[in-house]
């Protein structure tokens, strides 16, 4: 028997430069590529039962704007661990025991540690990068062999552009 676990890894979308606002809030691109995303997601067949998000604002508003498509009647979880220069440890640890599929917003640098632990048997440099408003899918099989983590789909937001283009 195989269980399946998904793991959404989402970078935040676009921001406002720190000078402008220190805030860092999601621009007119951003919301405009957390939207384009919010409303492909399902289109995939992509359905979540936990969304978690880092402190940051960017971050909460980009959650906020796939909430509604991928998680109906859901809940948002703050997770700091989630932030740009945290550790990816404890997110480890907790997307490890879940059992449910999650969607992680997170910042780009942090989430390409988390992908690449979980890929990568030993400790190297990340090896995947996200740009604002890209999505990463791994996928956890649970075989009687253990668990094994899969690369199931990466797309970045220039490509989302285009899809939603044609």
């Amino acid at each position: 028997m195989v269980l399946r676990v998904n793991l959404y890894l989402v970078a935040h979308g676009s921001a406002v430069p720190g000078e402008k606002d220190p805030e860092r809030p999601l621009s007119e691109a951003g919301i405009a590529e957390c939207s384009r995303l919010a409303r492909l997601l399902p289109l995939w067949g992509v359905r979540v039962q936990g969304l978690a998000h880092s402190s940051k604002t960017r971050c909460r508003q980009t959650a906020q704007i796939l909430l509604p498509s991928i998680y109906p009647g859901g809940r948002l979880t703050l997770w700091e661990s989630l932030d740009p220069d945290d550790s990816p440890g404890p997110a480890l640890k907790a997307v490890k025991r879940e059992k449910a599929d999650l969607l992680l917003v997170g910042h780009e640098r942090n989430l390409a540690k988390i992908a690449t632990r979980l890929l990568v048997p030993k400790k190297v440099p990340p090896v995947l990068s996200l740009s604002p408003g890209s999505l990463l899918w791994l996928q956890r099989q649970r075989t009687e062999d253990g668990k094994v983590w899969r690369l199931f789909g990466m797309i970045r937001a220039e490509a989302l552009r285009a899809w939603d283009k044609g």
